[in-house]
C-alpha cells in the first residue's frame, strides 16, 4: 500500500507540473476507485 501511495504521489506531482486538468480529473477518479477497492 505504501508503494502504491508513493506511486500516486509521483503521478500527481507529474500531472501538476504538466498542468493538464483533464488528466488530473481522470487521476482523481482513478484514485477514488482504488481507495474504494482497498476498503472493500
Amino acid at each position: 500500500v505504501l508503494l502504491l501511495t508513493l506511486t500516486l504521489i509521483a503521478i500527481f506531482s507529474a500531472i501538476d507540473q504538466l498542468g493538464i486538468s483533464e488528466m488530473g480529473r481522470i487521476a482523481r477518479d482513478l484514485t477514488h476507485f482504488i481507495i474504494n477497492s482497498l476498503q472493500d
